[in-house]
Parts: structure tokens; sequence; C-alpha cells
């Protein structure tokens, strides 16, 4: 019950902002098996997010890791509601699996800010854990805090908060073209802000950035 009563307090203490539809987004990140194939594993996720789309989801992409943590690769599926996302569930799907992977894990997201425009080059994936000891809304109050550092330096950051999936994390997608355009994003960084940052009580338990590149 106390399970349950956590849940219903995830779902209707925080907005959710809207993006040509999608609230909600399924991001599963993969790890290589022992001898697998990159290229082949590549394929077969990449055969996968299309199969995704046409299976109703709004939209879907892939990405490979460059740097950070062990993931191989990352996929994005986005949705409206969860009545769309039973429809989409509900419908035939091929799982003939893969011997590729290693293992994987999938965390159900709602959308809590939304700007970050469509699928960029190359994604910095940022995950963060916070205090058990802190109530929902200090939680996001203080992933909002950090949120507000990486939104301004890299000029437009999605904020995802947890609703299922094995961690309670708020990840944080922030794009750039290129590397050039890395090095500019952290040109940008706002002396006074990132002194600030130095100062504040974040709370943060774990914490990552994960460079992954665009799979088309």
């Amino acid at each position: 019950m106390k399970k349950l009563i956590l849940l219903v307090t995830l779902f209707l203490n925080f907005n959710v902002f809207t993006q040509e539809g999608s609230n909600f987004a399924l991001i599963s990140s993969y790890s290589m098996a022992p001898g697998a194939s990159v290229p082949e594993l590549q394929q077969e996720l990449l055969d996968y997010v299309r199969a995704e789309e046409e299976r109703g989801f709004n939209s879907c992409a892939l990405y490979r890791h460059q740097f950070g943590a062990q993931r191989a690769f990352y996929t994005y599926c986005y949705f409206s509601d969860f009545h769309h996302f039973a429809e989409i569930m509900d419908r035939p799907v091929n799982a003939a699996g893969s011997s590729n992977i290693g293992d994987h894990s999938d965390n159900i997201v709602s959308i809590v800010h939304d700007n970050l425009e469509g699928f960029p080059n190359y994604l910095m994936h940022v995950t963060n854990t916070f205090g058990p000891y802190l109530t929902n809304a200090e939680r996001m109050d203080r992933a909002n805090t950090f949120f507000d550092f990486y939104d301004s330096t890299f000029g437009g950051c999605d904020m995802l908060n947890h609703q299922w999936g094995p961690e309670i994390a708020v990840y944080f997608l922030c794009g750039f073209d290129d590397y050039h355009g890395f090095a500019k994003a952290l040109d940008n960084i706002d002396p006074d802000q990132s002194e600030m940052m130095q100062t504040t009580r974040l709370d943060v338990v774990e914490h990552s950035d994960d460079i992954l590149i665009l799979i088309e």
C-alpha cells in the first residue's frame, strides 16, 4: 500500500509539459553480451526503434554510447499518455530477442521540461538520484536547481522524472551538433551560476554524464 501511495503521489504532484503530443517516454539501455558484434546489435536496435514507431510510438531514436557508463546503446520512445501506451503494448510484437544483448533496463519517465528540439546528433544523458530522506517536493526542487545549470549551459535541455522502472532518478537530456558545440556550451557556463552550484546543497547521491551519438 505504501508503494502504491508513493506512485500516486509521483504522478499527481508534478506538472507535465507537452511537445508534439508526447508527455512520457520509455528509455531503455543495453549492454553488450561477451563476444557480441557491435554492428549487428546496432542494426538490430535500429530495426527495433523503426518497428516501435510503426507499432504506434510518437517517435523513437537510437543512440550509441561514446563516453561515460558501461551501457552500449540507448533507445528513446515517446508516447502521449498511458492509454496510448496500453494501445501500443497490446499490439503484436516480434520478440525474437538477440544474442548480442548482455542485459538491459527499461524506465518510463514523464517529461517535466521540454526544451530540447528533436533528436540531436550528440546527446548528453545525465542521470541523478537524490537522498531517500527527501520528500518528493524537495527532490524535485533540487532537481530543478541542478537542471537550470545544464539548461542554460546547453541552450535548452529536457528534464525527465521517474514514473516506472528500476531506479528513482531524474534525467536531463542536452544536445549538441559536434564536439566543437560541446566545447562552446562549456564556454557558456555562467560564472555566477557556477559559483552558486558550488555552495548549493543538492543532496545528489549518484550522478553520471554520458555522451551518446545518434544512430540513423
